[in-house]
């Protein structure tokens, strides 16, 4: 059975993401890390996350990073800060 009477409440957010990223020797076994995320949809937001991490062996690294989100509101930048950890292993295939 259908109804036709009822209407639905559709938001429509078209959103569109970049990612710029580069990875850079610092010291033997210590890397550097920078992404760059402009996000376009309702509005805009900026992400930008470097890191450091060590490269344990050919398979394994651990990471530390940052992130700054940076968000335009009205006459205001909203920021957002946070410190990310991370660990990356790869598997022999």
């Amino acid at each position: 059975m259908f109804s036709l009477a009822s209407k639905a409440n559709i938001d429509e957010d078209l959103q569109g993401w970049a990612a710029l990223t580069t990875q850079f020797p610092i010291h033997n076994k210590i890397k550097g890390y920078i992404e760059i995320q402009p996000r376009f949809s309702n509005n805009l937001r900026i992400l930008v996350r470097p890191a450091v991490y060590y490269q344990i062996n050919p398979h394994l690294s651990v990471w530390q990073g940052y992130a700054w989100v940076a968000t335009p509101e009205q006459h205001n930048l909203n920021n957002k800060n946070r410190l990310w950890p991370n660990r990356t292993r790869r598997r022999m295939v």
